[in-house]
């Protein structure tokens, strides 16, 4: 008898991979384009932007963005080219954890020192706690670099910000703070953990239904707030 795996093997060399298309994208799919704009109106909430309006509002934010860090660079008084300055952001031992308790630790001085300060910008702060733990090793290599994982509102566990302590020449520590804030509080678990506790006020939609313009953008918001 073949092997399973080797009959799989072949199904896909001889059978899935010639009937695939060879465009990219679903904009080039029967009726993609307009599949492509439903999208943008589910997850964006709005029916006021198209892909080409949105690109152009990157290309905007790239700009905005480059120019900042030039500025930046400029205030340093680094020597060197914009690129060399990329370099030394990527290379320089400087911005970097040796150990992952240590990539741990300064999460968790992160978190909690902006834990002291919600009171001053927000009236009401969600009951559930929230830890910061690694992600589990099982998924850490094909993980994001941290993400909140967050329970029901009935639910005895905490909130987790978990934080990718795996490879760590990839964990850049001048990232650390903008991804703390976006994924503990203010942003995911403050919002998350509010929004569960509002319980049968709102309806079952507004409870479970997640959107990114709300999800994210408050995310978003959280890094230049803090």
């Amino acid at each position: 008898m073949i092997p399973l795996f080797i009959r799989i093997k072949d199904f896909f060399e001889s059978v899935y991979l010639p009937n695939t298309r060879t465009t990219l994208g679903i904009s080039e799919t029967p009726n993609g384009h307009e599949y492509y704009q439903n999208r943008i109106d589910f997850y964006i909430t709005s029916i006021e932007y198209t892909a080409e309006s949105i690109h152009r509002i990157g290309l905007s934010e790239v700009s905005r963005i480059r120019t900042e860090m030039e500025q930046v660079i400029e205030d340093l008084e680094f020597k060197g080219s914009f690129e060399d300055f990329l370099s030394f952001l990527r290379t320089d031992k400087q911005f970097y954890s040796t150990k992952p308790k240590e990539l741990l630790m300064i999460a968790r001085d992160m978190a909690k020192r902006v834990d002291a300060q919600l009171p001053r910008f927000f009236k009401t702060l969600p009951r559930k706690p929230y830890g910061v733990a690694p992600v589990p090793d099982a998924v850490a290599p094909k993980y994001t670099g941290g993400r909140y994982v967050g329970t029901d509102a009935e639910s005895t566990e905490p909130g987790y910000y978990w934080v990718n302590t795996y490879d760590l020449p990839s964990r850049t520590l001048y990232t650390l703070p903008a991804l703390t804030v976006h994924e503990a509080v203010p942003g995911h678990h403050l919002q998350g953990s509010l929004n569960a506790e509002l319980g049968e006020r709102i309806p079952q939609f507004r409870r479970d239904l997640y959107l990114s313009a709300y999800g994210e953008g408050w995310g978003l918001y959280s890094e230049f707030l803090a």
